[in-house]
């Protein structure tokens, strides 16, 4: 079996038994189908390899090879095998071609010869009766010998096949010569394929020898598969494939049309990676072929190289693909390095003011904590930023973010590295100052700046002002984490003293903020083991002394540190964000506790209690039909609950306030505006909610006895409610 190009050069060559192949290998190999079987036979045998690979169809020739046992005489079949390629099958006939010379002999011998022929031999007409048949075996005839002689054609074979036999019988017997056709039939049991040669063996009659080709057959589409299968997996292959010797010589090349080169494929062969590729390249590729020859491993790994002017990422793996070869698949990954960088740039940079983001920040601190020289952070938060948000909308409030971001960075630019950190929190890494003065000194020239500097948003004047906080990497076990959290507690302490510029870390800030962290640890597990006291301050009539309501308050009686006055844990739960479940809490109390004094004290029974609500629940869509669910798991009816609501959280947020105390008042529960007389609210407000009562703050009430102008003030105010 030998493998040929279009023009005849020997690509392979194979034989079951070495002495087949008549001449040596390596010389079969090195040669040309005109060097190896002669200019004569060349002439006819090339033809037939073109239409082999030009038509796909199987191409048969016969000739004599001369060899140093005598003359041979071949029959070759030539098959299509890939891109300008072939392969021809080669087989010694020279027994059955003097089976055939002999055959013109008489009946006796013919028959004598037939039995040692294998497979079939048929005898037919011109018009295609079968006249006479041998087989090796009766069970290649599929029928009876006798079902065959004296039919035709027409009758034992499928229209089409039966017709092409009948026109290679004419021509045999019309040209002379040998006719042959491939033909497949479907017996029981599967598919067979046959090969069949006819030749004149008398007046009017044929001689034709049918011989099982299927395993050949299945084997020739077997390889075409597989080359079909290598060209696509040579073309699926996203860039090029070289292969190398232990020098680094090219020995193939295979490209793709998208692959960028320095010259054409045919150009590398013959040459090194020392010849193609730049020195540092070109040692790599070298390291990388000794260690895969000598180890039989993988190695992999990434260069650049510049050609026509641009530069280009690429990924070589190496594989040993024989005894002194190595296989270099090399992909461009140009895309995918542009595809990282953006990654990288996503993860580490904020979208909105185009500054890094806290992970970019964290790993800049962690690299400037391990340099020499002196490390500080200062943490900035935009005050006043929520209200802007929430009374413009979130567009609005990542506009302004992106101007305070613009003018920080300028301000910054050359005394320290600003992040975005986290919402309005902003983070400045200063590093490579002689003296921690020198940071406090840049803050207080930003604070005395920027607070009377307008940001015009929407064409409103938006001023400024940053909470800050600042701490300095002052101790050998100071790691990037830490001092983040001593900036972070800094900034909690800037923001609870507005009147302070900014705030700068000590040890009493840590121990304050670790103390309030377990504070908020514990309010939590107190809500959710359900130990908050409810106390009851009552309402009185004074005209009778009866209780006519009563306010519910929470009241926490800490295990470890006594009473805690809600001036200290209220406020810790609307900075926690446990506001909300604590007021759920209350109102849940109240209203079990209201059930229940009605079912012991029917007579003397509260007609109603009160529950304070905060202003982060007055904004929350579902506090209406939350209310409405507790009043009814109760039993209680809407009427007998107040809510109470400070005059500044109502002031602060009008609209929403509007909407949910008309929720309120058609569900039916009363409203009441408590401290009222600290806040800054107008006739015109009070008239737009639905109240049904006015609590005087009691910096009025106190003083009552003593003061005769107050108790006037008092007077008003209660005239005013009523006529509200």
């Amino acid at each position: 079996m030998c493998r040929v190009t279009r023009e005849g050069k020997y690509l392979d060559v194979w034989a079951g038994e070495a002495r087949r192949l008549y001449q040596p290998r390596e010389v079969v190999l090195g040669g040309t189908v005109r060097s190896v079987l002669g200019d004569e036979v060349a002439d006819r045998f090339l033809p037939l390899v073109e239409k082999a690979i030009d038509t796909g169809a199987v191409q048969t020739i016969e000739y004599a090879l001369e060899s140093p046992d005598g003359e041979f005489e071949i029959e070759a079949r030539i098959v299509a095998s890939g891109e300008g390629e072939a392969i021809y099958f080669a087989r010694d006939v020279s027994g059955r071609n003097a089976v055939i010379r002999r055959l013109r002999g008489s009946e006796a011998r013919n028959r004598m010869i037939l039995e040692s022929i294998p497979n079939l031999v048929f005898r037919l007409s011109r018009d295609g009766v079968y006249l006479d048949l041998h087989a090796s075996g009766t069970g290649e005839l599929y029928v009876s010998r006798d079902e065959i002689v004296g039919s035709t054609l027409e009758e034992t074979l499928p229209r089409e096949l039966a017709e092409e036999a009948l026109r290679h019988i004419s021509a045999a017997l019309d040209e002379g010569g040998m006719q042959c056709f491939e033909y497949r039939l479907d017996p029981p049991g599967g598919v067979a394929y046959f090969e069949a040669r006819m030749v004149k063996s008398g007046p009017g009659e044929v001689m034709c020898f049918s011989r099982d080709i299927t395993e050949q057959t299945e084997a020739i589409g077997s390889l075409r598969r597989s080359e079909a299968r290598n060209r696509a997996m040579l073309e699926a292959i996203p860039d090029a494939v070289f292969r190398y010797n232990r020098d680094g010589e090219y020995l193939d090349v295979h490209v793709n049309e998208e692959f960028e080169l320095y010259g054409s494929a045919e150009t590398f062969l013959g040459q090194t990676v020392e010849d193609i590729l730049p020195p540092d390249v070109a040692d790599e590729f070298m390291r990388a072929i000794l260690e895969v020859l000598d180890t039989g491993g993988r190695r992999e790994f990434e260069y650049e190289i510049t050609a026509g002017g641009e530069d280009f990422h690429r990924e070589a793996r190496l594989v040993k693909s024989g005894s002194e070869e190595v296989t270099c698949f090399v992909r461009d990954i140009g895309e995918r390095r542009e595809f990282e960088s953006k990654i990288k740039r996503l993860a580490y940079h904020d979208e909105i003011t185009g500054l890094p983001n806290r992970a970019a920040f964290m790993e800049v601190l962690a690299e400037a904590i391990e340099e020499p020289g002196k490390v500080a952070v200062a943490f900035l938060s935009l005050r006043g930023f929520a209200k802007v948000n929430d009374s413009l909308g979130r567009e609005a409030g990542d506009r302004l973010l992106a101007l305070a971001a613009w003018h920080l960075n300028e301000f910054f630019d050359r005394s320290g590295e600003l992040s975005r950190f986290d919402g309005d929190e902003f983070a400045v890494l200063f590093r490579g100052f002689e003296d921690f003065g020198e940071v406090l000194e840049v803050i207080e020239e930003g604070q005395r700046t920027y607070p009377n500097m307008p940001f015009m948003l929407d064409e409103i004047e938006v001023f400024l002002r940053g909470d800050i906080g600042v701490a300095e990497a002052d101790e050998e076990d100071d790691d990037a984490g830490s001092v983040v959290r001593k900036a972070s507690v800094a900034l909690l302490e800037a923001k609870e003293n507005p009147e302070a510029d900014y705030m700068v870390f000590d040890r009493s800030m840590g121990e304050r903020a670790f103390a309030r962290l377990r504070l908020e640890r514990d309010l939590r597990l107190t809500l959710e083991y359900g130990h908050l006291e409810v106390h009851y301050q009552p309402e009185i009539f004074l005209s009778s002394g009866r209780i006519y309501s009563l306010e519910a308050l929470a009241r926490w009686n800490h295990p470890e540190h006594g009473a805690i006055s809600p001036s200290v844990f209220i406020p810790l739960a609307e900075e926690s964000g446990l506001i909300v479940r604590l007021g759920e809490y209350v109102l849940e109390e109240a209203c079990r506790r209201m059930r229940q004094w009605r079912e012991r004290l029917p007579e003397a029974a509260p007609c109603s209690v009160s529950v304070n609500i905060s202003a982060v629940q007055l904004r929350r869509r579902d506090l209406a039909p939350k209310i409405s669910r507790t009043l009814d798991d109760n039993g209680i009816e809407p009427e007998c609950l107040r809510l109470e609501i400070t005059e500044s959280a109502a002031m602060d947020d009008l609209e929403s306030c509007r909407a949910t105390f008309g929720e309120l008042r058609e569900l039916g529960v009363r409203v009441a505006l408590d401290d009222f007389g600290t806040g800054y609210s107008s006739l015109s407000c009070l008239r737009q909610f639905p109240l049904d009562s006015l609590k005087v703050d009691r910096s009025f009430v106190s003083t009552l006895e003593d003061d005769p102008q107050m108790a006037n003030v008092v007077g008003s105010i209660i005239e005013l409610a009523h006529a509200l």
